[in-house]
């Protein structure tokens, strides 16, 4: 992985973006343990539960417009947003942040739309 590289040089990104290709469980849990805040795509069927437990597709949840807390499943929390395309495309993103969590949620937050 690139990052593990970036990272070895002693660099220390605030945030980390990607597409939905790179948001396995694998890189999550590695950003994740890396205490990387990120805001990454994932797929319509990346399944999710606003209480713990209960898991159904990201395309399924009612998302509010400045987004919602939700558990990925085999992750934990995150802020899932989505976003409408003109051309009528739909995507959704998911956003976390290990550092300052609370300055990087808000600000991601009020950025995104």
């Amino acid at each position: 992985m690139m990052l593990s590289e970036v990272l070895a040089w002693g660099l220390r990104p605030i945030y980390v973006t990607g597409d939905s290709w790179y948001s396995s469980k694998e890189n999550l849990k590695f950003l994740k343990k890396q205490e990387l805040g990120f805001m990454i795509g994932i797929a319509k069927n990346r399944q999710v539960s606003i209480v713990k437990g209960q898991y159904q597709s990201v395309e399924s949840l009612e998302i509010e417009e400045n987004g919602t807390i939700v558990y990925l499943k085999e992750f934990g929390e995150v802020k899932v947003f989505k976003k409408h395309f003109k051309n009528g495309m739909l995507r959704f993103y998911i956003v976390t942040a290990h550092r300052n969590k609370k300055v990087l949620l808000k600000s991601t937050t009020n950025n995104i739309s």
